[in-house]
C-alpha cells in the first residue's frame, strides 16, 4: 500500500472478524450455562414456599425451645412454638386459604401476618421428639404468559423437616 492510502488490509479485517466470532461463541456458551440458573432463581422467587415462607418456618422452628400442645377445637392445626428465655409464642395456622403467623406475648396477640395465600392444606407432626415435619399444599399462581389453552392452576406440595433447638419438650398452652 502506498503511504497516502489509509485503511485495513484484508488479513487485518479477517483476524478482527475471527476474534469477534470467538468472543461471541464464548459468550453464547456462558449464557447457555447460565440460563438454567436464572430459570431456577425465577422459580424460587415466584414459589412462595421455597422463599420467604420456608425461611420463616425454618427460623421459627430452629429457634424454638419446644412445641406447645394447643387446645382442641381451634380451626386447623396450629403449630405453636415457645421461644427460649421469654414468654413469647409463635403460632403458624391455617385460616381458610391463608397461612397465618401470629406472635403471642403474655397471652395477648401482638402481631399477625399472612405469609401464604391460596393454601390448600397445612399439617405438621413430630415423628420423634425434637423433630418437626411440616407439609404445605398450595395452589401455584397461574402463569401470566399467554397460552392458547386454558390456564390450569397447579397444586404444589412442599415438606420441611427441622430439628428444634430445645430438644422437643412438649408443653401446654
Amino acid at each position: 500500500m502506498s503511504e497516502c492510502q489509509r485503511g485495513f488490509t484484508l488479513l487485518e479485517a479477517a483476524v478482527t472478524v475471527l476474534i469477534v466470532a470467538v468472543c461471541l461463541a464464548l459468550a453464547a456458551v456462558i449464557l447457555a450455562d447460565a440460563q438454567p440458573l436464572f430459570a431456577g432463581a425465577g422459580r424460587r422467587l415466584t414459589d412462595p414456599l421455597t422463599g420467604r415462607v420456608a425461611e420463616g418456618l425454618r427460623t421459627d422452628l430452629q429457634g424454638a425451645a419446644f412445641v406447645l400442645v394447643t387446645p382442641a377445637g381451634e380451626q386447623g392445626d396450629p403449630l405453636c412454638l415457645a421461644r427460649p428465655g421469654n414468654e413469647e409464642v409463635v403460632c403458624w395456622r391455617q385460616d381458610g386459604e391463608r397461612l397465618l403467623r401470629e406472635v403471642w406475648r403474655d397471652g395477648d396477640r401482638v402481631a399477625e401476618a399472612v405469609w401464604l395465600q391460596r393454601l390448600v392444606l397445612w399439617q405438621w407432626f413430630e415423628p420423634v421428639p425434637g423433630l418437626v415435619r411440616v407439609e404445605v399444599r398450595f395452589a401455584r399462581a397461574p402463569d401470566p404468559r399467554p397460552r392458547r389453552t386454558a390456564a390450569r392452576t397447579a397444586v404444589a406440595t412442599e415438606s420441611l423437616v427441622v430439628a428444634l433447638r430445645g430438644g422437643g419438650r412438649v408443653g401446654s398452652w
